[in-house]
């Protein structure tokens, strides 16, 4: 399985990820998955995203669509491909009723629609001009319903990727509570026993490597962005223990809470 991606969104007025990728034949990206959409504008060239496995084109005029949780990695058909990537915040979609994560996008699409909008993202990241944030929520928000409506269906209640989405989705929603490994299980709807084995298969951590990971990274999120001591992010995180979170943050995170707050603070 390919590597975890875990993504920072810096702006919080703004969660998601762009830039423009360029990949030749002698360049191209390790296999990764992550939880957020990924949406792939081609510009120029030809290659394939190569997703679980599976190729798919990118296109100059088309967009190519990662689903959330897929093993993926893009490489080049022509000299170069050239690709805007934007990378989607499952929250910030979530404040427009959107839930991505319980529908499978078409993975390659070539619509003028979709076309016009994406080109409007593009332009206005460009420029930054005043109020640009608003206009691309906006815009990505227009785009996403679009797909949502027209290329794209919801995901079968079976299969063990939607019941491990299932249980990622509970414990970001309980992360700051004391649960279980049963609760989480019973929420997906399966038997902890093989929740557990599922869980470890298709992402490669344990429940508990999970919740510990999303706990952390809530944690380091407050440190650098609130007031919150160590303590109250510790805490507010579904930590009892200080001593046990400073712990399990220096394991997850490779430096102590302590350090992640005075950074936040220079």
């Amino acid at each position: 399985m390919g590597n975890y991606e875990r993504h920072r969104f810096q702006d919080e007025s703004l969660p998601v990820l762009f830039h423009l990728d360029h990949v030749s034949r002698q360049t191209g990206a390790l296999p990764h998955w992550h939880e957020n959409i990924e949406l792939l504008y081609c510009i120029a060239g030809q290659g394939e995203a190569v997703i679980d496995s599976r190729p798919v084109p990118l296109r100059e005029g088309g967009l190519t669509i990662v689903n959330s949780s897929r093993v993926h990695y893009t490489k080049a058909l022509s000299d170069q491909v050239s690709y805007y990537c934007l990378i989607l915040d499952s929250a910030l979609l979530e404040k427009f009723d959107l839930y991505v994560e319980q529908r499978e996008f078409t993975e390659f699409v070539t619509d003028e629609e979709i076309k016009t909008r994406f080109e409007r993202i593009i332009q206005e990241m460009k420029d930054k001009q005043i109020c640009y944030e608003a206009v691309v929520k906006g815009e990505i928000a227009a785009l996403m319903a679009y797909l949502s409506r027209h290329c794209s269906s919801w995901l079968k209640t079976e299969g063990k990727n939607n019941m491990v989405k299932l249980g990622m989705q509970y414990i970001k929603k309980h992360y700051r509570e004391s649960i279980s490994l049963d609760e989480v299980a019973r929420a997906a709807g399966f038997s902890r026993y093989y929740f557990c084995r599922g869980f470890k298969n298709v992402t490669g951590y344990t429940v508990n490597e999970y919740l510990q990971y999303h706990r952390c990274r809530e944690a380091e999120r407050l440190l650098r962005e609130t007031d919150c001591t160590v303590s109250d992010a510790a805490v507010k995180c579904g930590f009892d223990d200080v001593s046990y979170f400073t712990k399990i943050f220096k394991k997850q995170t490779g430096t102590l809470p302590s350090h992640v707050k005075k950074e936040g603070h220079i």
